[in-house]
């Protein structure tokens, strides 16, 4: 199944999984390369986690008085 390669600047892609460890996204990075998959690993970061969305809102401002603009605030399980 190898990548096609497309005309303009849009592209799609299917997420796998989000893992706790490097480790297991490896493997399956490994797995699916194996079989001729293509296959891109990314890192995330997280802050916290943190009780209410209020001190989760409170952790971006902190932030972003940091110099870091850009966060999303999602849900942690």
């Amino acid at each position: 199944m190898p990548a096609k390669k497309t005309s303009g600047t849009q592209h799609f892609g299917v997420q796998l999984g989000v893992f706790n460890t490097v480790a297991n996204a490896e493997k399956l990075r490994q797995k699916m390369q194996a079989q001729g998959v293509p296959v891109v690993v990314e890192a995330r970061v997280h802050v916290g986690p943190f009780a209410t969305r209020a001190e989760a809102e409170e952790a971006r401002a902190k932030l972003k008085a940091l110099g870091i603009e850009e966060s999303v605030l999602v849900m942690l399980k």
